[in-house]
């Protein structure tokens, strides 16, 4: 599937570089990506060993400030999507779309989850955001067809997005952008944090726990530098992060800390509870969760 995925995201990216349209890719594709880059360049991590990847079955593309207030933009990307044959997902229209794909003879659903940080300040006023749902504000004279529509996701955690991009070549000609650690980092804690706490869907918190660790066990010398200057950057945000920390990373047997074990038994065995200690004493530190 993952071959599949770096294909799809190529067609994608070719297309809409020639409209000066960036990709953002977020979630467990977006780790991939970025395992693979550090694999190749070797450079110093936080942990010597990168854990492998988790599979993943679709993309997270998140939408900067500057495509999701432009209605031209946003008509582009809709554009694009329909000569690639994507369809609106019927629950999640204009913000998910899918398309059915071959994978070695089985017939398989592709999605793409289109998410927008909140918008706030003099550029609210160039979009509307409604039940955690974003799009351009259309004037009488720029009313859209359905075919037309486009929409995003509100993620509100994801403030910090546009601050220290990465860009990742996916193939000789083709690129894309993934969030800086630190962004990860928020957006996990945050996922794992409403995981748990719906019972609906507790199962997907031991994912989101092993890609927490895993967007740590990567971290660079420099990220770790830019981590600590987006802490102070963003008190708000990452005052958020550390009261979640506070309740389920604070030990061996805090319930965020137990998904992450569940999830290493199950897959990767070979990651010691030393390991996660260590995690775990870095997320502390990182976010001054010492005292909790």
């Amino acid at each position: 599937m993952l071959d599949l995925l770096s294909k799809e995201l190529a067609s994608l990216s070719e297309k809409l570089q020639a409209y000066n349209i960036k990709l953002i890719i977020g979630g467990g594709y977006g780790l991939y990506l970025r395992t693979e880059s550090l694999r190749k360049n070797n450079p110093r991590t936080f942990f010597n060993n990168i854990p492998i990847a988790r599979s993943t079955e679709d993309l997270d593309i998140f939408l900067s400030i500057h495509l999701i207030t432009s209605l031209e933009k946003m008509r582009t990307i809709r554009t694009v999507l329909n000569e690639m044959g994507y369809e609106p997902k019927p629950d999640a229209k204009f913000y998910q779309f899918w398309k059915q794909v071959d994978l070695q003879g089985q017939s398989r659903r592709l999605k793409l989850d289109f998410l927008s940080p909140a918008i706030l300040g003099k550029e609210s006023s160039l979009v509307v955001q409604r039940n955690r749902r974003i799009r351009p504000r259309a004037t009488p004279n720029t009313l859209l067809a359905k075919n037309e529509q486009m929409h995003a996701r509100i993620t509100e955690e994801a403030t910090s997005l546009e601050d220290y991009l990465d860009l990742l070549y996916i193939d000789d000609r083709n690129y894309v952008y993934i969030p800086h650690p630190f962004t990860y980092m928020i957006l996990k804690l945050f996922a794992i944090k409403d995981h748990i706490e719906q019972p609906e869907t507790k199962g997907k918190a031991p994912h989101h726990s092993f890609d927490l660790y895993r967007t740590v066990a990567m971290l660079t010398e420099l990220e770790e530098q830019q981590a600590t200057s987006l802490v102070d950057k963003y008190p708000n945000l990452s005052d958020q992060a550390r009261n979640i920390i506070g309740v389920y990373f604070n030990n061996l047997d805090s319930l965020g800390t137990l998904s992450l074990r569940r999830y290493i038994i199950d897959n990767q065995p070979t990651i010691g509870n030393e390991s996660v200690e260590v995690f775990l004493e870095y997320l502390r530190d990182l976010f001054n969760a010492k005292d909790l």
